[in-house]
């Protein structure tokens, strides 16, 4: 362990920088500046972006060549950028490379610096609840649309929501909680499931399902609590489906039919996408690129058939079929390392703690990195239906994946090594 690093975590930083930190979230997700009137003229955003960035650039780095998730991240970037030679739309390609450019510099590297000790950590999960509490609340009553930015789409929120789902089920396990503190966070957890069903997200519902299976897997006595989630789910989700439109009831049960017209458009959609990476396997076409590229590919397709519309302009429906078009074999095998990184954490941790759950210190790590194991179930199956590989959504868990795991093996690790 590298001695500079222990030591950062025993030094404090500016209380500032937690409060900018904890802003930037609650401006990014709950995206307040979108609905109340006037509050955009002040740019709040961009200031808490700068001076996350400031804070980055002013404090210790050592980090970024220590661990192997941050220099994926990096590279994962440089490959976008780098795109830009060879890309069709040069300037939707530098979009997306200024968007992972920021993501990086306002909250993956920053994060590190900040999260220095387990208190903050912890503060932070809680206030990081809290927001998507708010951002539910905010698309309850937009009947299913976010706040807006790359929130605004109901497919997008819905995903955010169900990654966020996680905290509140295992927040519920914790030690040394009052019945009030689980009350709440219940009705946390009850609000946030209610704005994913809300949404009406198809794709959402099947990242919804996948969570909940996790959920029961985890579990010390699968069976029993599964049938307990199971029932929970069926009451509070037959309730919500009884208020909801009609047409919502028809459409989700065509989610597995192939003739319907949505789910025929996302499979010609992947088909085209699959050609693109045939036609392109080592670098693909360019970051960000498949709407504006794909019009060249549609007639390779074997769902291809005369006067069939293409899809220009449009996306691909897909993280997966986002990534393999654009970024080739090399992009594919970036973000794959990306995945494996944080399910390796999560699986390291909860296997070096799964013997320590009387320590209420130990636990509450292993039920943070379960709720990350199962933010990653959620976003790899929902994020099978939703064109998001350049949101925020999977590099902020990266992000506190990274900086969770440091805190664990220079704290909790070292406790138990000594113990």
């Amino acid at each position: 362990m590298d001695s500079d690093v222990f030591l950062n975590e025993k030094k404090d930083n500016p209380k500032w920088y937690f409060i900018i930190l904890i802003a930037f979230v609650f401006f990014d997700l709950v995206k307040p500046q979108d609905f109340i009137p006037g509050l955009g003229m002040f740019s709040f955003p961009m200031l808490l972006t700068l001076a996350l960035s400031f804070i980055f650039v002013i404090e210790k780095k050592s980090y970024l060549r220590q661990d192997k998730g941050y220099i994926l991240f990096i590279l994962f970037w440089v490959l976008v950028s780098a795109s830009i030679l060879y890309a069709t739309n040069t300037r939707a390609t530098y979009g997306a490379s200024m968007l992972l450019f920021w993501i990086g510099l306002s909250f993956v590297f920053p994060l590190a610096a900040i999260l220095n000790n387990q208190e903050k950590l912890e503060k932070f999960i809680f206030f990081w609840l809290i927001a998507n509490v708010m951002l539910a609340l905010v698309v309850i009553r937009n009947g299913g649309t976010g706040p807006g930015g790359y929130m605004r789409d109901e497919n997008d929120v819905c995903l955010a929501l169900i990654m966020a789902l996680p905290y509140a089920y295992f927040g519920l396990f914790m030690d040394n909680i009052t019945k009030k503190q689980k009350a709440l966070i219940t009705l946390a957890a009850i609000i946030i499931l209610t704005a994913i069903l809300v949404t009406q997200s198809r794709g959402g519902l099947l990242g919804l399902v996948a969570v909940i299976g996790m959920f029961t897997l985890m579990s010390k006595r699968p069976v029993k609590n599964g049938l307990l989630i199971l029932l929970c789910t069926a009451i509070i989700g037959g309730t919500i489906i009884s208020m909801l439109p009609p047409d919502y009831i028809s459409d989700m049960a065509g989610i597995t039919n192939t003739e319907d017209s949505t789910a025929d458009e996302r499979l010609w959609s992947w088909s085209i996408g699959w050609v693109m990476y045939l036609e392109n396997p080592f670098f693909g076409t360019g970051a960000a690129n498949y709407p504006w590229t794909n019009h060249f590919y549609y007639e390779m397709s074997p769902m291809w058939e005369p006067g069939r519309r293409f899809m220009g302009g449009r996306a691909a429906h897909s993280v997966y079929f986002t990534v393999l078009p654009e970024l080739g074999t090399l992009g594919t095998i970036l973000f794959f390392a990306v995945i494996k990184v944080i399910y390796n954490r999560c699986r390291d941790v909860r296997k070096s703690l799964s013997s320590h759950l009387d320590v209420t210190e130990f636990k509450k790590f292993y039920l943070l990195f379960s709720a990350y194991l199962c933010s990653l179930i959620g976003f790899l199956i929902a994020g099978a239906f939703i064109s998001v590989l350049y949101y925020p959504f999977i590099w902020y868990l990266l992000g506190m994946t990274l900086v969770s795991h440091r805190i664990y093996k220079n704290n909790i690790l070292l406790k138990i090594q000594n113990s």
